[in-house]
């Protein structure tokens, strides 16, 4: 992959992170089945950020790991727990569960920079761009807002959750196993299902 050179001035580090948000806004939602678009997830397993740059094509799973790559080589360190300092930055993970038992799920980039959070959003066309919010906690309550109206989901809901997960180092997974990945190993920060663990963080 081919990184631009930054220097470590935290305004010049967010009007590349910019930058680099609105070069994503132009790429193509989806992915590939032989050779032709799709968006049938019958047919989908998740990409490597190598294939994802090479065809400029994918889903929100699948251009968020080619994100966290991207501003780890900005300098800057990708964790679970609360970003609570300067150039940190997570991968969440929304998802509702529905009375039809489909589970629409959206992920996404949150940083800290300048004593601010920040979302970097592309793969959701609606809502792409670099978003500014007061704190964590009210970034999370407005993708949870965003998401509970989104058009995926066509019945009654019956639970939400956010994670927080590390960046995946194998790919070619289905969606039941990306996302079975997700609520094993990650850290939840929000839910709705009072029979669910207790929090792994507090916000």
């Amino acid at each position: 992959m081919s990184y631009l050179k930054i220097n470590n001035n935290s305004e010049t580090l967010l009007n590349q992170i910019t930058f680099f948000n609105k070069e994503l806004n132009t790429w193509n939602y989806g992915f590939l089945h032989n050779g032709k678009k799709s968006l049938n997830f019958d047919y989908y397993k998740t990409i490597s950020p190598q294939d994802f740059e090479k065809h400029k094509i994918g889903v929100c799973w699948d251009y968020v790991e080619y994100e966290a790559r991207k501003l780890k080589s900005y300098g800057m360190k990708c964790v679970t727990t609360p970003l609570t300092n300067d150039k940190e930055f997570s991968l969440y993970y929304i998802v509702h569960t529905t009375e039809d038992g489909i589970d629409p799920t959206h992920t996404w980039i949150g940083f800290r920079l300048n004593k601010n959070i920040y979302s970097f959003e592309s793969s959701w066309g609606k809502y792409q761009g670099i978003h500014k919010f007061a704190n964590e906690k009210i970034m999370i309550d407005t993708y949870r807002n965003w998401h509970s109206h989104s058009s995926d989901i066509k019945s009654k809901i019956h639970n939400c959750y956010v994670f927080k997960y590390n960046p995946k180092i194998k790919f070619n997974k289905t969606p039941i196993q990306f996302m079975n990945g997700i609520h094993s190993t990650g850290k939840c920060y929000f839910s709705t299902n009072t029979n669910h663990q207790k929090l792994d963080y507090h916000l």
